[in-house]
């Protein structure tokens, strides 16, 4: 009847220490994930603001007479031909975010903080 007693205790208190473990876990890799995604939310935001730059720069120019259309539409699909393995890279990174994450939880399963 002792016995049971202290095992029941010792069970609880596992359980106790376990879900602040568990509580922990989840902020830390909460603030990762959050980080994570802060870098290509930036590229993003980073492409979308130049593409805007561009547009805005080559239609004043255009309208201006400094430069024609076709030159422009040239310098724009080059541009395009610069930026694809920016986007490219970036869609990487997303990937393989995305994946040590799922690595982290998993593994995180299995080993306890001491």
């Amino acid at each position: 009847s002792s016995e049971l007693v202290k095992l029941y205790g010792a069970a609880a208190h596992e359980t106790q220490v376990l879900g602040a473990r568990s509580a922990q876990w989840l902020v830390s890799e909460t603030r990762h994930r959050v980080a994570s995604t802060a870098v290509p939310m930036a590229i993003t935001f980073t492409y979308a603001a130049s593409i805007v730059a561009l547009l805005a720069g080559g239609c004043h120019l255009v309208g201006a007479g400094a430069i024609t259309g076709a030159q422009f539409a040239s310098f724009v699909a080059a541009a395009a031909l610069l930026v694809e393995p920016v986007q490219a890279a970036s869609d990487a990174y997303n990937s393989l975010q995305a994946q040590a994450y799922d690595v982290r939880r998993f593994v995180g399963t299995f080993v306890v903080a001491q």
